[in-house]
């Protein structure tokens, strides 16, 4: 019999991961530096972003830590309030990504940024992954799921 609280473990690996991996560039790589990783592809950096993506908003941690913690609390509500298994697996990642941006915010003033990809402008985190990962996750899943629906509705 498998046990249901192992969904309580994601959040928790997520936030794990991402703390680690911003502690290490921020005792490894002074601010601004660049450290080859994939010459050519991928670069490690230490970038303080107290805005969004691409650096929009910036300046407004405080509006973006209160954001953070009312969708913390929608995920949280929508998770307790689905059955759908795959649902419950992407908010729960969800909520650790989010997590680990909110203690950078609050700890630091700013996230901690540091994965570069030479085609890709934006620099990113472990927590920004998940999340890009989970949207991905969900719109396949919502477009798998809504085929399937009209397969069944076509069958009646």
């Amino acid at each position: 019999m498998v046990n249901k609280n192992w969904i309580f473990i994601l959040p928790v690996l997520v936030v794990i991961a991402d703390r680690l991996s911003k502690l290490a560039v921020l005792n490894n790589i002074s601010a601004g530096a660049k450290l080859t990783i994939v010459p050519g592809l991928l670069y490690f950096t230490n970038i303080n972003n107290t805005g969004t993506v691409f650096g929009l908003f910036s300046g407004m941690n405080l509006l973006f830590v209160l954001v953070n913690i009312f969708v913390l609390a929608l995920v949280a509500v929508y998770f307790y309030k689905t059955k759908e298994q795959t649902i419950k697996v992407l908010l729960a990642l969800v909520f650790g990504a989010a997590i680990g941006n909110l203690i950078d915010r609050i700890v630091y003033g700013h996230v901690v940024d540091f994965i570069r990809l030479s085609f890709y402008p934006p620099v990113f985190n472990v927590a920004d992954s998940v999340l890009t990962v989970c949207i991905v996750w969900f719109a396949v899943y919502l477009l798998v799921n809504e085929n399937k629906n009209k397969k069944k509705i076509k069958k009646k």
